[in-house]
């Protein structure tokens, strides 16, 4: 497993966009305490995006659109 992320790092991103969408902010969410993105997307949809799938799956929308 590689190295958390630090807050700085994740404060990095806010209002940096990737594809369609746009990071408003980030948090942690669940048990295990993940790191997640709050995001809007071109559509208008605010989504909540793992950073697992933000910076592995490099995911560029919502979901809402498709390739």
């Amino acid at each position: 497993m590689g190295k958390p992320f630090t807050k700085e790092y994740l404060d990095s991103f806010i209002g940096k966009k990737q594809g369609l969408i746009t990071v408003l902010s980030h948090f942690k969410k669940g048990k295990n305490n993940l790191n997640y993105f709050r995001c809007k997307c071109d559509c208008g949809k605010i989504a909540e995006i793992s950073t697992k799938h933000f910076f592995n799956d490099n995911q560029t929308t919502c979901g809402r659109f498709h390739k």
